[in-house]
């Protein structure tokens, strides 16, 4: 695999310069995401121990000298909010090492993934026709993994390195298709665009409910409401279609994935339950009083841990990585064999917020929040537009699983949202363009 994301990075930097930038995008995607996470992300080519991922970042930032620069008032807030956020972390990070004693290597390995806001600057690189290309590739590459992954399910074959089991012995298969939920929200769209596009859709609300993962069902969920609230479809005949496809769902769910449907059924109990929990009581006792409530818990007890210093308060715990930590800091943590302690202590992929809280402090927090909110404010401004539509149905769906999933945390993710900002970018270009060429007609 090692040889392998090395030629993919030369393809992606020749295809950049030679007409074809949507292969550029696309390997970015491969590399970033450890080949739609189906391979380790971690290689080595001696003495150096690098990630897919590290290729993607070298190519974005080899890219950036030749980048078309753009002129648009509408992402320069956006733009602000991260340079805000850069200049947060620049401080933070020289505070952690000039005074924490964190080194280089160990900041390195915990803020890599935090150059993939540098896409941000090449999203008007790529023409609207690149991301046209790419995302009907993402369709396809999607289409494929979730014919396999239902496959393994109906012919009880299995794939290597994508089973889990649950702890109730309960058969699942990790590893769906990594960009399934943009996809899902991109065929909703342009379902005119596709004839087998209705195939497409039930096929990856399938592997949704398969992934037996109450947040990629909530993600789904989501989706749906807000397509049908974009397009106006929110009347009784929509009432109706819902009302059954959640009544054949639940009836589904009942016969062929029963313990699903408990699941979710003891996380809405543990939801009515909050208000009735003493946090500072016994935080050990949370881990088995229902993972919602345990999310909570780590949430909680990371936010009193970063209260008790004006430091932590302002800049965060600092970057050493969860794998350097040898002995337990927190109660409560994300199960993780792999490290010292046997929990994840400052990073945890079960919940968003405890992760930036830990790492950026209150402060660092609040910046990074508002970078959200910047890009969700330019997704409203703009969904007039169909990608503009498109982004705020994916934020809608990354926030509404932002309790149950690291989501934004995972700054790969921002790559996905740049380029559709970057598709929105041309798509309003075009409309201007086509207002001014009919308004010149009409008065020739």
């Amino acid at each position: 695999m090692p040889f392998l994301s090395i030629i993919l990075f030369f393809i992606g930097l020749f295809a950049f310069f030679n007409s074809k930038k949507h292969l550029t995008l696309l390997i970015i995607l491969i590399l970033s995401s450890d080949y739609f996470s189906l391979v380790d992300g971690s290689f080595s080519l001696d003495p150096i121990s690098l990630q897919h991922g590290d290729l993607a970042l070298v190519l974005i930032f080899m890219l950036i000298p030749f980048r078309t620069k753009f002129d648009s008032k509408d992402t320069e807030i956006i733009k602000k909010a991260l340079l805000i956020f850069t200049i947060f972390l620049i401080v933070s990070v020289s505070y952690d090492f000039l005074f924490r004693g964190t080194t280089i290597m160990q900041i390195f390995r915990t803020t890599r993934k935090l150059g993939y806001f540098m896409f941000f600057p090449l999203m008007a690189s790529f023409s609207r026709k690149d991301y046209e290309l790419l995302f009907k590739l993402l369709l396809y590459i999607t289409v494929l993994h979730s014919l396999i992954y239902v496959l393994q399910y109906v012919l009880n074959i299995e794939v290597p390195g994508m089973t889990s089991y649950n702890i109730d012995g309960s058969l699942r298969y990790r590893n769906s298709p990594y960009y399934l939920i943009p996809v899902l929200i991109y065929m909703f769209y342009n379902q005119k665009k596709y004839k087998l596009s209705l195939y497409y859709i039930f096929l990856f609300v399938l592997v949704s409910v398969l992934t037996q993962s109450r947040g990629a069902i909530i993600s789904v969920f989501s989706i749906f409401m807000i397509y049908f609230y974009h397009e106006e479809k929110i009347k009784i005949q929509s009432v109706i279609l819902i009302t059954l496809l959640l009544v054949t769902f639940y009836f589904i769910v009942n016969i062929y994935l029963p313990d699903l449907l408990i699941r979710f059924e003891e996380g809405l109990q543990q939801i009515t339950n909050l208000n009735n929990i003493n946090y500072n009581y016994n935080l050990t006792a949370l881990r088995f009083q229902g993972t919602f409530i345990f999310r909570i818990g780590i949430l909680y007890e990371r936010f009193i841990f970063v209260l008790q210093h004006l430091s932590t308060i302002i800049l965060g715990v600092g970057f050493i990585p969860d794998m350097d930590i040898m002995l337990p800091i927190f109660k409560l943590g994300t199960h993780s064999p792999t490290l010292p302690t046997g929990f994840e202590q400052f990073n945890t992929v079960d919940i968003f917020y405890p992760n930036i809280i830990t790492r950026y402090g209150i402060i660092g927090s609040i910046i990074y929040l508002y970078i959200l909110l910047q890009i969700g404010k330019y997704a409203i401004l703009h969904r007039k537009y169909m990608w503009g539509k498109i982004l705020l149905s994916y934020l809608f769906a990354l926030v509404s699983i932002s309790f149950i999933n690291e989501t934004f945390y995972n700054v790969q993710i921002f790559l996905i949202i740049f380029m559709m900002i970057g598709y929105i970018i041309h798509e309003k270009q075009n409309m201007t363009l086509t207002k001014s060429n009919n308004n010149k007609k009409k008065y020739a």
